[in-house]
């Protein structure tokens, strides 16, 4: 599920992230960005978990065929959660893939393109600035 943000290393962030990790009966990783962002060609990460490789294993496979072709973008990318699991097999049925609504690759592009030139992308020390409360003095 896109969440972008959804692992910020602030408190309503992983708030959300432990809620995609351990709120539920059926999560024990999760793929999430530290900011606005996404892992785009995420095919080749869920293929990697597909073929059987671990959570670790198919981040290293996607962040070297898609991932560094666009650092701004996707610096940021984090795996929570265990990077050595790895898929059963009996969660790769079909009856697991329910989609509710698919877009073609090129218009998924697109939209992120947009968003990231939208963003405003700072310096540690801008970040730190405006947000003084996740500092110490």
């Amino acid at each position: 599920m896109p969440a972008a943000s959804s692992a910020r290393s602030t408190w309503e962030g992983l708030l959300r992230a432990q809620v995609y990790t351990v709120g539920t009966d059926h999560g024990l990783a999760i793929l999430g960005s530290t900011k606005v962002g996404s892992a785009k060609g995420s095919r080749v990460f869920h293929g990697g978990l597909a073929a059987g490789h671990s959570w670790g294993e198919a981040y290293r496979l996607w962040y070297n065929t898609k991932g560094k072709q666009n650092d701004e973008w996707h610096l940021g990318m984090v795996i929570m959660g265990d990077p050595l699991l790895r898929i059963s097999p009996e969660m790769l049925s079909p009856s697991y893939a329910e989609a509710t609504e698919w877009r073609p690759p090129a218009e998924l592009d697109q939209i992120m393109e947009r968003i990231a030139e939208d963003s405003i992308l700072s310096t540690f020390e801008e970040y730190q600035e405006r947000h003084p409360e996740f500092f110490d003095d």
